[in-house]
């Protein structure tokens, strides 16, 4: 009768990977490290290096399936904001041809040379200027759904809205107030 008993690898003998159903398991003592466990090197080195490769592939084609559907996800929201800042940039052009109005646009309109024109061309631009503090992240807008993303917006654009501006106006009043502001300012 032979002696050696078949051994079951765990996930802690093999790095936390356990084997697959159906895996040729090893006799004890045969492992290729004296007292029957098996080394990182002896793995690699040794006769088990079919099967190490197939098992990294194994965990490393699920994160890279991951990762493509993550890139792929990225693709999609970058073709989307594109085809925003399309439509916005119609807006802006069809709202500044018309003449006579005031527009209110997004905080990103005048990152885009040619909304910038088209406004210029149209009138006068305002900036409210309201204070960090007084802004509300929003986790329906992408760029600035928290308070860390808000901060980044602000610091990444102030200076090009404050550069846009004809006219910079405190817009940490209420509504009536800021309105106030601008009309006075604007008649003098």
């Amino acid at each position: 009768m032979d002696e050696r008993k078949e051994t079951r690898e765990t996930a802690e003998e093999t790095g936390g990977m356990a084997p697959d159903a159906g895996e040729q398991q090893v006799p004890a003592g045969e492992q290729g490290v004296p007292g029957g466990e098996e080394d990182f090197e002896t793995l690699i080195r040794g006769r088990y290096k079919g099967e190490f490769d197939a098992r990294v592939r194994r965990i490393l084609d699920g994160r890279l399936r991951g990762l493509r559907q993550e890139n792929e996800r990225l693709r999609e929201m970058a073709a989307a904001a594109e085809t925003a800042r399309q439509r916005e940039q119609e807006a802006v052009a069809a709202a500044a041809g018309a003449g006579g109005r005031v527009i209110a646009t997004g905080g990103g309109a005048i990152l885009r040379e040619e909304n910038l024109h088209a406004l210029r061309r149209s009138g006068r631009l305002v900036f409210l200027d309201r204070s960090l503090d007084k802004l509300t992240a929003a986790a329906d807008r992408p760029l600035s759904a928290d308070t860390d993303a808000l901060r980044r917006r602000y610091a990444e654009r102030y200076d090009l809205y404050c550069a846009a501006a004809d006219l910079r106006v405190d817009g940490d009043g209420t509504p009536e107030e800021t309105a106030a502001q601008i009309e006075k300012e604007w008649t003098t």
